[in-house]
């Protein structure tokens, strides 16, 4: 976990919307249209050294003005995925976790058991392509895909607590140590905002 520090330049706000089909085209799986919206903010800063970055975010929002000090929170993996968690407006003297589930899905799609479980349902499904026939062999790949889909999710799942938990950490060192109010010694006096609702967490 690593700060991005900086004040605010300029944000604006869009709306995406993504289209797909699902669907053969035949009488019995007819051809299915989906939309799907998200929210984009899109915003610079300007960091410490003087150099300005643009920050995306998806589904996320920093809620800042012009000139606010912010103390961005973000997130890696040690495959060098990376995704912002969380920011802390020194000026409002507030904090935000956002809703990692998403963040955490694409550290688990990295890891070891999506792998395995996608290596194992290849190999299985070669094997009883050759074995048998080849329409065996696919529908065990694709169940194996499926299930390596499961596993990822799964391993999400389980990763996601563990990524709010170390936000809130973070957020409680950049409290302390961030470079506009910093001060080992000082108490800074910041309530939490709110942390987007997680679906994961819930009962």
């Amino acid at each position: 976990m690593n700060f991005v520090e900086g004040i605010m330049l300029e944000s604006s706000k869009h709306a995406e919307t993504s289209v797909y089909s699902t669907g053969r085209g035949t009488r019995h799986d007819p051809v299915r249209v989906h939309s799907q919206t998200s929210t984009v903010q899109e915003f610079w800063i300007k960091k410490l050294d003087g150099t300005e970055s643009q920050i995306t975010l998806h589904d996320k929002e920093v809620k800042a003005r012009e000139g606010h000090r912010l103390v961005l929170l973000r997130g890696e993996s040690e495959d060098g995925l990376s995704g912002y968690v969380g920011y802390l407006n020194i000026d409002t003297d507030q904090y935000v976790i956002f809703n990692n589930k998403g963040i955490a899905r694409a550290f688990a799609s990295k890891g070891l058991p999506f792998y395995a479980t996608g290596f194992l349902a290849l190999i299985v499904g070669v094997f009883v392509a050759f074995a048998s026939e080849f329409l065996a062999g696919f529908l065990i790949f694709m169940v194996g895909i499926w299930c390596a889909i499961i596993v990822r999710n799964t391993h999400g799942y389980f990763i996601d607590p563990k990524l709010t938990e170390l936000a809130k950490e973070a957020v409680q060192r950049a409290i302390l140590t961030n470079s506009f109010t910093g001060n080992p010694e000082s108490e800074f006096p910041m309530e939490p905002l709110g942390e987007e609702p997680n679906p994961w967490l819930q009962n």
